[in-house]
């Protein structure tokens, strides 16, 4: 091709803002939603909850290999503290509530939602059109004719004798004769031809469309607390109530159970599994919709001008937007055409004409395409002004890229002469690029439909987190702490078995695989032979253990355990503990086979599965000391006695202020009776 060579920026930048935006899409990915569980007495958030742990999606643990742990084992006595709950305290205050004397009080929280749309359009068309179309048609031809002959003969014939008789008498007489004749013809035709239309045309348009959509969206959400404290009918005097934190009294002992083989071991986030299970699969209706957060962007609240045609997908998916605006086109052309026929004789002419420039848009440059045919030999030019750009063709022909000084809006003009040509063919496609205004309206189109997404995502959280309170009744915040302790045993248990095991994975899997439960017969019994002898080697209902501080953990998992709570203050440790250090007494008898199993790895053989053998534990022995029954023990020191042990709760009491004693006035030093007087 002829012509100028160029760099045409439209296909280059067009691009590349699909490759940003393929990037965008990929490295982009929309925010995980919170999702909120009741755990422990309250809700926590499972995002922030396995961010803060460093726990992603599930993936399946690599191959296994047999690590060694450097335990301690050693022979000792086995002593175990024992606690029996023996009252409840009162401890020290946790608020006051006061009332003075006629004082009526009363706190009162409503929330009211009220949102009602009706949109109705009507419209109505009726075409009433009537046509009358008339034609008489008469077609007459009249002829006449009449011929006419005469034929008149006349004879006259008197005598004329004229003579007088006497005085009065003359007469006279005569004779005449006549003939005539006359032919008379006429003929007359005449020819009538007549049509009449009448064509009547009578239209009546009454145009009425009638479209009605009718939308009415009614939503109503009311909720109402009211803490009311009245003290004005019949007052004694000022009221008051005191609220007290509750702690628990226990009887501790030492209690001293013989000598021992003892294996220690150092757990690190003892509770890291239940942790897991409960927030990943909490019990029924223990889950919330996803509290939405707020519109962020790189941690900062989001304005209009943080959208991008590349990050604004991240948005939609967020907060599952389906009324969003899509992003402008960042580049628009509009184009002008002009030719000149072929011509016998070089012409000569001059042209003008103006584009209009979309709105939200600037002109930034044009490709000028032309071709002409002029005589050989013979003086010729085509000059283009456009955008404040001269161009003369001179002799060239083909494409050519110009770039304009200043971008123009609303309209731009063009202008081209030509002379010594015969014919041309002009062609002006001018580029057009968003203007800052045009993006900026769109982003906050956008921004608008985001907000009002999160909006209604929150209100739909908050108004499933009221009717999931509303719906609790009494709420019992906890578990028994009975049910506490053993969840404890069987999680330290769990870990201990892993490292005795040397394997972080345990799968006692003792089916064969089958779109129905079909047991394995030959891994059931390896497995049960395993998993007897674990269970009997250790005396497991004597394992013991003590919780330290969750900074013995991971530090990305600090902030998280800091929030972990239950009313159960035992319970709490255990789920905020970074480490635990447990103590479990080997069975007497099982001394050399868990020897022989932690350094092989295998059951030893022998008489461990027969009954009657050295190392067979009764079913009945395994059913009582699950049931907590301990034989042998003595207190320890000899003669020792138990001891209290108080334990804070979370849980609070109301009392009367009749009730407390103890209360000085600092001023004077007096003990103060604060209850009112009597009738």
């Amino acid at each position: 091709m002829g012509g100028d060579e160029h760099i045409g920026p439209l296909r280059t930048m067009a691009q590349l803002d699909r490759e940003l935006q393929t990037i965008s899409t990929a490295i982009m990915l929309p925010e995980a939603q919170s999702m909120y569980v009741r755990f422990a007495g309250g809700y926590i958030d499972k995002g922030l909850l396995w961010q803060g742990a460093g726990i992603g999606a599930y993936k399946p643990f690599p191959p296994i290999l047999v690590a060694q742990c450097h335990y301690q084992v050693g022979v000792a006595d086995l002593l175990l503290v024992k606690q029996t709950l023996k009252a409840y305290e009162l401890a020290d205050f946790a608020h006051v509530e006061n009332a003075l004397r006629g004082e009526l009080r009363e706190r009162e929280h409503r929330r009211l939602n009220l949102q009602e749309e009706i949109t109705a359009l009507e419209s109505e068309t009726e075409t009433e059109r009537e046509r009358n179309l008339q034609t008489t048609e008469r077609n007459e031809m009249q002829a006449e004719a009449s011929k006419q002959l005469k034929t008149e003969a006349g004879v006259q014939a008197g005598l004329q004798v004229s003579g007088s008789y006497g005085p009065t008498v003359s007469f006279s007489a005569s004779l005449n004769a006549s003939l005539s004749t006359s032919v008379q013809e006429s003929q007359r035709k005449a020819t009538s031809f007549s049509r009449e239309v009448t064509e009547k045309t009578s239209e009546r348009v009454r145009e009425r469309v009638r479209e009605e959509r009718r939308k009415r969206v009614v939503e109503q959400t009311e909720e109402l607390n009211r803490h009311k404290i009245d003290n004005s009918v019949n007052p004694q005097g000022h009221v008051r109530g005191i609220y007290r934190w509750l702690n628990k009294i226990y009887d501790a002992q030492v209690l001293n159970y013989g000598k021992r083989m003892m294996y220690e071991f150092v757990i690190p986030e003892p509770a890291a599994y239940l942790i897991h299970v409960l927030v990943e699969h909490p019990p029924v209706d223990s889950t919330l919709p996803p509290k939405p957060e707020p519109p962020t962007y790189n941690g900062t609240p989001l304005k209009p001008e943080n959208l991008t045609r590349y990050n604004y997908q991240r948005y939609v998916a967020q907060y599952h937007i389906t009324n969003a605006p899509p992003p402008p086109s960042e580049f628009k052309m509009i184009a002008h055409f002009d030719k000149l026929d072929g011509q016998t004789d070089p012409a000569r002419f001059g042209r003008a004409a103006k584009l209009a420039i979309p709105e939200e848009y600037e002109a930034m440059g044009a490709y000028i395409n032309r071709d002409y045919v002029f005589p050989e030999a013979q003086a010729h030019g085509l000059r283009i002004v456009i955008g404040g750009n001269a161009e003369d063709i001179g002799s060239s022909w083909g494409s050519r890229y110009v770039n304009f000084d200043e971008p123009f809006r609303n309209e731009i003009s063009i202008a081209y002469v030509g002379f010594g040509l015969r014919a041309f063919g002009l062609g002006i496609d001018v580029f057009c690029s968003l203007t800052e205004e045009g993006s900026a309206k769109w982003q906050q189109k956008a921004y608008d439909a985001i907000i009002e997404a999160y909006e209604r995502m929150r209100g739909d959280y908050e108004e499933a987190l009221a009717a999931s309170e509303i719906a609790q009744g009494v709420k019992i915040i906890g578990r028994n702490p009975l049910e506490n302790r053993r969840m404890e045993h069987d999680e330290l248990k769990k870990w201990i078995v892993m490292i005795l095991r040397g394997s972080p994975y345990l799968d006692f899997n003792s089916f064969l695989p089958s779109s129905e439960p079909a047991l394995d017969i030959d891994k059931a019994c390896k497995n049960g032979k395993l998993i007897r002898f674990l269970e009997n080697a250790f005396e497991w209902h004597n394992l013991s253990y003590i919780c330290y501080p969750y900074f013995w953990g991971r530090h990305s998992r600090w902030a998280s355990a800091l929030h972990f709570t239950d009313p159960d203050p035992d319970f709490a440790a255990f789920l905020k503990a970074g480490a635990a250090r447990v103590q479990v007494p080997v069975r007497p008898g099982f001394e050399t086979a868990i020897a022989h199993f932690c350094d092989t790895g295998a059951i030893p053989d022998g008489d461990a599965t027969l009954v009657g053998g050295s190392m067979y534990v009764p079913i009945v022995q395994e059913i009582t000391e699950s049931l907590g029954k301990l034989d042998n023990g003595v207190p320890y020191p000899e003669g020792s006695v138990p001891w209290e042990v108080r334990v804070p709760t979370s849980l609070v009491v109301v009392q009367d202020m009749d009730e407390i004693s103890g209360i000085r006035d600092v001023l004077t030093g007096a003990s103060m009776k604060l209850t009112p007087p009597g009738p």
